[in-house]
């Protein structure tokens, strides 16, 4: 289900595994690079995958035909040719496992055995991962992993935020909304259990709650700014004046990205602001089930362009016209910071949901990697957009999932034209120099889009190729250009943190993106 609660106006989701053991590294003393914790869980996993193969073929050889295709169903899907990552939303309440039934399944002991070898390995794992120099976004990655192969695994489930909930599992927030007398419903999410048969009717309540309405009725009271909805989900707080089914698709959209974010960014954001850093420290343990100790993410979303853009216009001025999305960061202006901006842009140049995820990136950055300094660098300036642009490929899959740095949509398609077909690369160690104002193009005659399409082709270079090898090295990168390291020379340069030459990225760069498909 998803994190949603409701709000209306001001109320409101034994054969192979012996042998995979013993060619696991232990655990070693002392600091480990997060390089050889990646190479042990691709050992791992490497592992897991042969001895299932080899359980597979031997179950056919027997002619137990459908004992083998349950086996080969966890072997799982190959990498992506376009190096694209998949990533699984955990749902927030997991229902107990029925009676006579456990979550490992024993009626095929060869295959759990090496799955539950596999899964203490990676929790071993994980456990390493946090330990200084902390790798939360491996810990995080093989504590899903665990769960995937062990559902019920009690700590792994405690370190991924849920507690014990009638025999299965539960964020603290869905435990909170359910003890206050909410109930899910698939299209408006948390809501009051008197409201579902209005709702079964087609009825949303009034502007002061007093009387139900059919629902395109209560929608046109809404239709105004000024008599917005407002509606809060675990992590945001959402105005909006779209209908208020269209608001809680927004919302359920937004909570399924911070999920990936924290996970794929979290040694980018402030450990006190991570909540997995905090849980392994114990110190969430001791915090009552609840709302998160941060305040709400503030999202403005709008009807129209129109609506948009006479908001944003003492702001952004002539600009918001053209804009298709934005965020403000809190210092930048007292009146409009600290809050997101998005419009329903029907047909638009991008599809809603790459702005959406393009600008909530920076949101989610900025507001939880804690105070930023990047405004003192000597150039760097392209990586927010690098990262704001990788973010657009995000898609959206059936049963809950995620996929996200595939050589898709129109910015790759430009990326492809300008950069290999016409051979505009800008050099990147020329790129990387460039501030703010020549990367938007104020400046020495620099071309924006240019800008962007190689920004965006570089962050998915460095973020997904060769299985994601560079990314972490990367993602230090990040770190400190956005706490302002980069002036004067005094941080360690991009191929420094990658590892790579930059003549040799910008081949390899090229290389990655000529694997997308002509438009």
């Amino acid at each position: 289900m998803p994190r949603l609660s409701f709000l209306a106006a001001i109320a409101c989701g034994l054969l192979a595994g012996s042998t995979l053991a013993a060619q696991i590294p232990p655990p070693v003393d002392g600091p480990v690079k997060s390089s050889e914790l990646r190479d042990r869980r691709t050992a791992i996993l490497n592992r897991e995958r042969d001895s299932l193969q080899s359980l597979t073929s031997r179950l056919r050889s027997e002619g137990k035909t459908s004992e083998a295709d349950q086996v080969a169903a966890d072997l799982g899907e190959s990498r992506s040719p376009d190096g694209s990552s998949r990533f699984v939303i955990l749902p927030e309440v997991v229902e107990a496992t029925p009676k006579g039934a456990k979550s490992v399944d024993t009626v095929r002991p060869g295959r759990n055995a090496i799955r539950l070898e596999a899964a203490r390995a990676l929790f071993d794992l994980a456990i390493q991962a946090a330990k200084p120099p902390e790798s939360f976004a491996l810990a995080e990655e093989c504590l899903r992993e665990v769960l995937d192969r062990q559902p019920d695994h009690p700590e792994a489930r405690r370190l991924l935020g849920f507690v014990e909930y009638k025999g299965g599992w539960a964020t603290p927030f869905a435990v909170r909304k359910i003890d206050e007398g909410f109930v899910y419903d698939p299209t408006y999410g948390w809501v009051k259990a008197d409201w579902i048969p209005h709702l079964q009717r087609g009825e949303l309540p009034d502007r002061n709650l007093r009387r139900w309405l059919p629902t395109a009725e209560a929608d046109a009271l809404r239709r105004d700014w000024a008599t917005r909805w407002v509606i809060t989900t675990e992590h945001f707080r959402i105005e909006t004046n779209v209908p208020l089914n269209e608001a809680i698709s927004f919302g359920h959209k937004l909570e399924d990205f911070q999920q990936l974010f924290f996970a794929l960014m979290a040694d980018v954001i402030d450990p006190a602001r991570l909540p997995l850093a905090q849980r392994f420290s114990k110190k969430a343990a001791a915090r009552p089930a609840g709302s998160p100790a941060r305040s709400l993410y503030q999202v403005y979303y709008f009807a129209t362009r129109d609506e948009y853009a006479q908001y944003l216009f003492p702001y952004q001025g002539e600009g918001a016209k053209t804009s298709l999305g934005t965020y403000v960061p809190r210092k930048e202006s007292k009146q409009f910071g600290g809050t997101s901006y998005f419009f329903n842009d029907v047909n638009g140049q991008l599809d809603v949901e790459s702005t959406l995820y393009h600008e909530a990136s920076h949101q989610l950055l900025f507001e939880s990697a804690g105070p930023d300094d990047y405004a003192r660098n000597t150039g760097q300036y392209w990586v927010f957009e690098g990262l704001g642009t990788y973010f657009e490929t995000l898609q959206r899959e059936p049963g809950g999932k995620l996929r996200i740095g595939g050589l898709i949509g129109p910015r790759v398609a430009q990326a492809r034209r300008r950069l290999v077909d016409r051979k505009e690369i800008i050099p990147i160690d020329q790129f990387v120099s460039f501030g703010r104002a020549r990367f938007q193009g104020d400046i020495g005659g620099g071309d924006i889009y240019l800008n962007y399409a190689q920004s965006m082709a570089l962050a998915l270079y460095l973020m997904q190729a060769e299985g994601g090898r560079h990314r972490e090295g990367f993602l230090e990168y990040v770190r400190d250009v956005y706490k302002g390291r980069y002036r004067g020379g005094s941080a360690r340069s991009l191929e420094d943190e990658v590892g790579i030459r930059y003549p040799e990225m910008n081949r390899g760069l090229l290389g990655y993106l000529g694997q997308a498909e002509k438009p």
